[in-house]
């Protein structure tokens, strides 16, 4: 029995790899926890770098481009900003391409950067005409009534991620920024207009479009069923996910407990 479920494996991945040239590594649960590198992550992004091209994602609205990168170099797992996809960046080019103007945002200092450096105007008061939803740990409630003063008088309404919790680096759950999003909504009795990270798919579209594959191309890993491998799904491409159970294994998605797991096997 153990003999034919490792064999069992083996072709999955075969499936899995097959035709792929970009892998998009998940960070927050995948590659590290907190300030804490996951097993096996250095070793692994390593190796892979042999063979694909390999990019990293984030739904984290808190930091900068160069912030995560220093991050990932710190735990000596490689990567240049160009391949680090931060949902602050994120949200700062879908402002842009949309031309959504004078926001208010709910969120680190570090995203409002990034929003500025893209060019929208950031106002720090109910005078702005749209709202910004992001990962804030001084989240108050000011905030949310300056917030329901915009959406009143009907400013768009974007939210970075929909994310309700993440894990820290002793891997205990702490709120995401779905919870702000949530008292945001509440309050006003209105879901977002629109969500930037992940489980849609803008982000990811931009990373195989600068990497020039496509979805059939592309491998996403992550931790997150809900945000990781539904983005996966929804996008068309095949997905890795990290997880104790196998509930949701398919030819699509392949299911391993840990990185040490899927080295071996990738």
């Amino acid at each position: 029995r153990c003999q034919y479920d490792f064999q069992r494996r083996i072709k999955i991945v075969a499936k899995i790899t097959d035709g792929i040239k970009l892998l998009v590594f998940d960070l927050d649960g995948t590659l590290y926890f907190g300030d804490r590198p996951t097993d096996g992550a250095s070793d692994l992004i390593q190796s892979l770098m042999k063979n694909y091209e390999v990019a990293f994602i984030t739904n984290n609205s808190s930091k900068t481009r160069e912030e995560i990168c220093t991050k990932l170099t710190g735990m000596k797992i490689p990567a240049e900003p160009r391949a680090v996809y931060v949902n602050s960046v994120m949200t700062g080019a879908f402002l842009r391409e949309n031309g959504i103007d004078n926001v208010y945002v709910i969120g680190s200092e570090s995203l409002k950067s990034e929003i500025e450096k893209a060019g929208t105007t950031v106002l720090g008061d109910e005078s702005a005409e749209n709202l910004v939803v992001g990962f804030d740990v001084n989240f108050n409630y000011e905030k949310i009534s300056v917030a329901l003063t915009i959406l009143d008088r009907g400013g768009r309404f974007i939210a970075c991620n929909m994310d309700a919790s993440f894990p820290d680096q002793d891997a205990q759950m702490r709120p995401a920024n779905g919870a702000m999003v949530g008292a945001v909504s509440g309050a006003a009795y209105r879901e977002p207009d629109d969500i930037v990270g992940k489980p849609t798919t803008y982000i990811v579209e931009k990373i195989m479009s600068d990497h020039d594959v496509t979805a059939q191309q592309t491998l996403v890993i992550g931790d997150s069923y809900e945000s990781d491998i539904l983005m996966a799904i929804r996008n068309k491409s095949k997905s890795v996910l990290i997880a104790k159970s196998s509930d949701h294994e398919s030819k699509n998605v392949l299911i391993v407990r840990n990185l040490k797991e899927l080295y071996g096997q990738i």
